[in-house]
């Protein structure tokens, strides 16, 4: 099957890979819907972070049925492998089709949520569709914290019920979604001036994955193996002493990869054999879920500047000890993480360091009890710590009418009950109910696979499929 850009929604996906639309850089996509919006001659409004909302009336004999909005956001996470030149500030997604996915070459894809924009332009687009009154919401900064729909004004809606486009997965409507926090842990470090021999440690081969759907897949943390081989050297007697850390990129991704730079004065096979024996220890506790990982030791130039040893051995016991992973699991729904912490990015530059956290939860109260871990781990280690982008929960709502239609609907045209599903992963919905109480939201998406990692996927008869039954609800509301 190939990508048909004769189809509306594939052909607005394809305009969409060619602008760079990276969180905090959807500029450019966010005024793309504006020009749509103009050409079609559809209100609309823009906001000062660039969130847009698009509004199209009701088609004929619906205009007196309740108003819906469909969502979606405009940014994607930016993630690429080592090997491959990418800038996303300005180069183009390049895509392939394979066995019927399209997908990226060694980059992320952005079907997380391009895929939902390109339905709801489509459907915006199409003069012959059947449908009550739409709000069409494309929010910005949806990876980095919901920070573009946080910031929507009330006054941009007029509707109490709505088709969130970017969650759950073919056949299936998710029904709650967890809350989150970001945090930070800084610290500045003393630099000597000495000159020893240089090493860079390499952790790579990761699988990586979305930090709240794939937290619970007992996938490695690049940054949580490099502390730990860090920290084989130290107990082992092998005096080092950082020079940088660089270990992911991403809140919402599970680190691949991480670069460790240290100077030291051992010997360099000291250093290989425990190296050696911490990777094989690695492979065997990580055979069936992440069974490629590298651990990798070389020589380098001379090194400057580096840390104490003294303050090395405190930053390696910190990071050692530092929480990362899934915290607790759901009793009610098997396979539902319920609380997880994720150690996303290290940066140690010229003394500098600064660690991201991700913490997600249905419960207020685990994000609570996460946070006050780190900041006890803070107070001990010394880092100043800051919290931001706490976002809510989507709770589960037992009575909700659109989505006992969107069962019939689904059904009635596929022969196939619907399933419904919970997610770890944080959505724009808990914002969109703390905003109105009453609104009753589904969830609608085609299948796709790898979110935040370059092995992202999407598959292009559920991208078809999942079009004709968003466009089928859509005229029974």
């Amino acid at each position: 099957m190939e990508f048909d850009i004769s189809k509306p929604y594939c052909r607005y996906f394809s305009e969409m890979l060619q602008i760079p639309h990276g969180s905090f850089h959807e500029q450019a996509v966010s005024d793309w819907v504006v020009a749509f919006a103009k050409e079609h001659k559809l209100r609309y409004v823009q906001d000062e972070m660039g969130n847009v909302v698009v509004y199209k009336p009701a088609s004929e004999g619906y205009e007196k049925h309740e108003p819906v909005i469909l969502q979606a956001h405009l940014d994607m996470v930016c993630e690429k492998l080592a090997e491959v030149e990418h800038d996303f500030t300005v180069d183009p997604i390049q895509t392939e089709v394979v066995d019927g996915w399209l997908q990226a070459k060694g980059t992320t894809l952005g079907a997380d949520d391009g895929t939902g924009v390109s339905y709801m332009m489509a459907i915006l687009a199409d003069s012959n569709l059947k449908h009550p009154a739409l709000e069409c919401a494309f929010t910005v900064q949806e990876e980095t914290g919901l920070t573009g729909a946080m910031n929507l004004k009330k006054e941009y809606f007029q509707a109490r019920r709505m088709i969130n486009l970017d969650c759950g997965a073919d056949g299936t409507t998710m029904t709650t979604t967890a809350g989150g926090v970001a945090v930070t842990l800084q610290e500045n470090y003393i630099m000597e001036a000495e000159k020893k021999q240089g090493y860079t440690l390499r952790i790579s081969g990761l699988l990586g994955g979305h930090s709240g759907g794939n937290i619970n897949k007992e996938r490695a943390n690049a940054n949580k193996l490099a502390a730990r081989t860090l920290w084989r050297y130290l107990k082992e007697q092998q005096a080092v002493q950082l020079v940088s850390i660089h270990g992911g990129n991403k809140e919402n991704a599970i680190p691949r990869d991480c670069v460790v730079v240290f100077a030291s004065e051992a010997q360099e096979e000291q250093l290989q054999s425990i190296t050696q024996a911490v990777w094989k220890e690695v492979q065997r506790e990580y055979a069936d879920s992440d069974p490629s990982i590298q651990i990798e030791l070389t020589k380098m130039e001379t090194q400057t500047k580096m840390m104490t040893l003294e303050e090395t051995r405190s930053l390696i016991q910190c990071l050692v000890l530092l929480p990362s992973g899934l915290q607790a699991s759901s009793m009610v729904i098997p396979g539902l993480p319920m609380a997880s912490m994720n150690l996303a990015s290290i940066h140690l530059e010229g003394g500098e360091c600064v660690i991201h956290y991700s913490l997600r939860s249905a419960l207020e109260s685990w994000l609570d009890q996460m946070s006050d871990r780190l900041e006890c781990a803070a107070e001990v280690f010394g880092f100043r710590m800051t919290v931001s982008n706490r976002y809510p929960a989507w709770a589960y709502r037992a009575d909700s009418p659109l989505r006992e239609t969107f069962a019939k609907v689904y059904e009635t045209m596929t022969g196939t009950a619907l399933k419904t599903g919970a997610s770890h992963g944080g959505t724009e919905c808990g914002v969109f109910c703390q905003m109105f109480e009453e609104m009753d939201i589904v969830t609608c998406a085609p299948q796709a696979e790898g979110a935040h990692t370059p092995q992202e996927r999407l598959n292009l008869e559920a991208f078809d499929r999942t079009y004709t039954i968003l466009t089928g609800l859509l005229e029974n509301l």
